[in-house]
């Protein structure tokens, strides 16, 4: 489940229904970078060269989705539908006993217990028998030990809004963040539908608050 090169993002969009809508990267070049790595998105290509996870490609019961075998808004786009929310007007689960189990997890990793983690991972697994996940294999090493929980919570909390946010810790500081560089957890290069991806590594500033006299912006652009 976890990307041979370590990194957690993907950054290959398909136009995505949900419901009635359609989630689709179609911002500017910094704005398609951030769309294209949320968590709502079910790519074409699961990942560019050795980069992202494999949300597709994985069959995971997480992340269901149709393959509708017909493109998207776009006329060229294969597009996939997200059937994790059948209906515009489902609800989003804000917070949940997995999620606390995840934060778990994740305070036994930063405490060096690959062990205990490992066995927290799992326990998620098996308390949805249903779903036919396999246990997880204890990590070698401390920084497969971070791959693996954020694999976990993005197949987890996929379609949630996490994505994001945690992409943006893991290139934090030490502590409380995980010191990875920007091109090792965000898209680069070359967008699939032209020009290239730009460097923003958060939302960009609405154009409502963008033509709001009384704004100053944000305070930095920073993850």
């Amino acid at each position: 489940m976890r990307a041979s090169s370590g990194t957690l993002f993907d950054n290959r969009p398909a136009p995505l229904h949900i419901g009635g809508g359609v989630r689709q990267g179609s911002l500017s070049r910094d704005g398609r970078r951030l769309l294209n790595s949320a968590p709502s998105e079910i790519p074409s290509e699961d990942h560019s060269a050795t980069l992202g996870l494999p949300f597709r490609a994985a069959v995971d019961p997480r992340v269901p989705y149709t393959d509708t075998g017909e493109p998207g808004l776009d006329g060229s786009t294969p597009q996939f539908t997200l059937d994790k929310y059948l209906e515009a007007s489902a609800p989003v689960v804000l917070a949940d006993g997995v999620e606390a189990r995840l934060i778990e997890a994740e305070t036994q990793l930063q405490a060096g217990d690959l062990t205990s983690m490992t066995s927290t991972l799992n326990g998620i697994r098996q308390a949805f028998p249903d779903l036919g996940l396999v246990d997880l294999a204890e990590p070698g090493t401390q920084a497969e030990g971070v791959d693996l929980v954020f694999a976990e919570r993005a197949f987890w909390m996929f379609a949630t809004g996490h994505r994001l946010g945690d992409m943006r810790r893991l290139l934090r500081p030490i502590p409380p963040g995980y010191g990875r560089l920007v091109d090792s957890v965000f898209p680069t290069g070359t967008y699939i539908k032209g020009g290239a991806y730009g460097q923003d590594v958060n939302l960009p500033i609405p154009i409502e608050e963008r033509n709001n006299p009384n704004s100053q912006g944000c305070l930095d652009r920073n993850p």
